[in-house]
C-alpha cells in the first residue's frame, strides 16, 4: 500500500515481464540508477482494464498496484501513464519547446561538437543486450516485435542467427542500420553495441539489405516486400541500394544523424559501400553530398513518430544517452 508515487518504469528486477512474480521498479528519474526506487510485485489479473506496462513509461500510482504479464491494474487506487515531464522523455530540459536551449546561437559543426560531448559517453551494452528479445525496445502494444523493414509479426522468441536460409516473416535477427563492415568489422567498437543503431528486422529483408547503402531506387528493382522496402539500382550512386518503406525513412535518417554525431571520429567509409554515404577528412566523418541530400529529404518527409519517441526513451534508460535528432528534429 502506498499513498503516491510517480516516475519511470526503469527495469525488471527478475525474470521477464511475462513471468509471474517478476518485480519492476519505478524511478524518479530516467537515468537508470537505483536512486529513489519503488519496487512493485506483479500479480495475475484478467480484468479487461489491464494494459501493457513498458519500461520507459512515466507512470503515476496511488494506492496498491497489481500486475501480471506486463498488464497493470489498481486495487483501491489509481494508475495512469503520464506525459514525461517536459514532454520529451528521459528528463530532458525543454525551453520554448526545444530540448537543447544551450545550443542557441551555435551553427553547423559547432552544434555537432556540442551534441557529441553530450552523447558520446554512454554505457556500452553487451551484444546479447541489443537483441530484440532482450532489449525490448521494439515491441508493439500486443507484445510482438516491431520491424521497420517489413510488416511481419514476430513473437519475441522468433529470433534466429545467421547462416541459414529463412523465408520471409519466419524469424528476425539483429540489423545494424549503419553496417558494421563500413567501419572495418571491428567487433570491439562501441558502435556495434549501440542500441540506437541496432534494430530487429525480418531475416529475409535483412539479408537482402546486406550492407548496401540507403538511397532511393531509380533503376531496376531486384527485391521488394509488401511494406515497400526494396533493393535495386540507383543511377546517382551507380550501385545497388536499399530503399526502406516511406514510413521509416525518417527514422533511418535520424539514426544516421545520431551515428555521425556520436561517432564523428570514426571512419565509416573504410569498408564496403560506406564511401557512398560517408567521407573522411582525416579526423572526422562527414556525409557525402548525395547521402545528405537524401537523408534530409527523408527526415523532412517522414517526421518523428511516437514510435521513435518511445524507443528513444527506452534506449536512454538502457545506455544513458539519447538521439537528439528525435528529441529536437529542427537540429
Amino acid at each position: 500500500n502506498i499513498d503516491f508515487v510517480n516516475g519511470y518504469v526503469t527495469k525488471w528486477k527478475s525474470g521477464y515481464p511475462d513471468y509471474q512474480n517478476a518485480d519492476f521498479f519505478i524511478d524518479d528519474s530516467a537515468d537508470g540508477s537505483d536512486s529513489k526506487l519503488e519496487c512493485y510485485r506483479l500479480k495475475a489479473s484478467d480484468d479487461a482494464d489491464k494494459r501493457a506496462l513498458s519500461v520507459g513509461e512515466y507512470v503515476e500510482v496511488t494506492g496498491y498496484l497489481q500486475n501480471y504479464n506486463g498488464k497493470a491494474e489498481m486495487v483501491n487506487g489509481t494508475f495512469s501513464v503520464q506525459e514525461t515531464p517536459g514532454g520529451q522523455g528521459g528528463g530532458e530540459s525543454v525551453v520554448d519547446g526545444k530540448c537543447h536551449p544551450e545550443l542557441e546561437g551555435l551553427k553547423g559543426t559547432q552544434i555537432r561538437d556540442a551534441l557529441y560531448s553530450q552523447i558520446v559517453n554512454h554505457t556500452v551494452l553487451e551484444y546479447i543486450d541489443v537483441r530484440g528479445d532482450k532489449a525490448l525496445a521494439d515491441l508493439r502494444s500486443d507484445g510482438t516485435i516491431w520491424d521497420i523493414y517489413s510488416n511481419c509479426s514476430f513473437n519475441r522468441w522468433s529470433y534466429c542467427g545467421n547462416g541459414d536460409n529463412y523465408l520471409a516473416c519466419e524469424c528476425y535477427n539483429r540489423e545494424h542500420i549503419l553496417p558494421q563492415s563500413w567501419w572495418g568489422n571491428d567487433n570491439t567498437q562501441p558502435m556495434r553495441f549501440d542500441l540506437h543503431n541496432v534494430y530487429p528486422t525480418d531475416y529475409e529483408a535483412n539479408s537482402n539489405r546486406s550492407a548496401w547503402p540507403y538511397a532511393e531506387v531509380t533503376g531496376s528493382v531486384d527485391w521488394s516486400n509488401e511494406l515497400g522496402s526494396k533493393l535495386g539500382y540507383n543511377y546517382g550512386y551507380s550501385s545497388t541500394v536499399f530503399e526502406p518503406a516511406d514510413e521509416y525513412k525518417g527514422d533511418i535518417a535520424r539514426i544516421y544523424f545520431y551515428m555521425a554525431t556520436c561517432y564523428k571520429d570514426k571512419k565509416f567509409s573504410q569498408g564496403g559501400k560506406g564511401y557512398l554515404m560517408f567521407s573522411w577528412s582525416g579526423s572526422e566523418c562527414s556525409f557525402t553530398t548525395k547521402a545528405l541530400t537524401c537523408l534530409l529529404k527523408w527526415h523532412r518527409d517522414d517526421p518523428v513518430s511516437q514510435k521513435e519517441i518511445d524507443r528513444n526513451n527506452k534506449v536512454a534508460l538502457k545506455q544513458g544517452n539519447r538521439n537528439p535528432f528525435v528529441d529536437d528534429p529542427d537540429l
